[in-house]
């Protein structure tokens, strides 16, 4: 038996809307390693919290 049921709460559901919108997914090379880089180095910052905090990959 599912949580939701024990306590007698109904589902919600929900849905996913996507609009397409061709011309609006164009990156450019400066839109893209931005991206890369910023992400990079967020990955970087957390890393090196985890090791200062002993977590061990």
């Amino acid at each position: 038996m599912k949580f939701s049921q024990r306590i007698g709460e109904k589902p919600i559901k929900t849905e996913l809307q996507i609009n397409s919108m061709d011309d609006d997914l164009r990156v450019d090379f400066e839109d893209a390693k931005y991206m890369l880089v910023s992400c990079s180095a967020f990955i970087n910052y957390l890393v090196m919290k985890a090791t200062k905090s002993g977590i061990k990959f």
